[in-house]
C-alpha cells in the first residue's frame, strides 16, 4: 500500500504542476516564456517518472506483490496521455 501512495503522490504532483503550466499558457498574453518553462518541466518529469517506473519494474522482480506494483506503475503512466494532450493543444492552438 505504501508504494501506491508514493506513486499517487508523485503522479498527482506532476499532474498539478503540468496543469498549472497548461492553464498559464492558455491565459497569459505573453506566450513566449511558458513553453520554455514547460519544455524543461516535461524533460524533468520524463526523467523522474522514468526513474520511478524503472524502480517499480525492478521491484516486480524482488517482491511478490505484483498487483500493488503494477497498479503503482499504471498510476505513474496515467500522466502520459494527459501530457500528450496538453502538448498537442498548446502546439495546435497557440502557435
Amino acid at each position: 500500500m505504501k508504494t501506491i501512495k508514493i506513486s499517487a503522490g508523485i503522479a498527482l504532483t506532476f499532474f498539478v504542476i503540468g496543469s498549472l503550466l497548461f492553464l498559464l499558457q492558455l491565459v497569459l498574453t505573453d506566450r513566449s516564456t511558458v513553453p520554455v518553462i514547460g519544455f524543461y518541466y516535461v524533460f524533468a518529469a520524463v526523467i523522474i517518472n522514468s526513474i520511478v517506473v524503472l524502480t517499480l519494474i525492478g521491484k516486480l522482480f524482488i517482491d511478490q506483490n505484483y498487483t500493488e506494483t503494477l497498479k503503482s506503475i499504471a498510476i505513474i503512466l496515467a500522466n502520459v496521455p494527459v501530457a500528450i494532450a496538453y502538448t498537442y493543444i498548446v502546439f495546435e492552438y497557440t502557435f
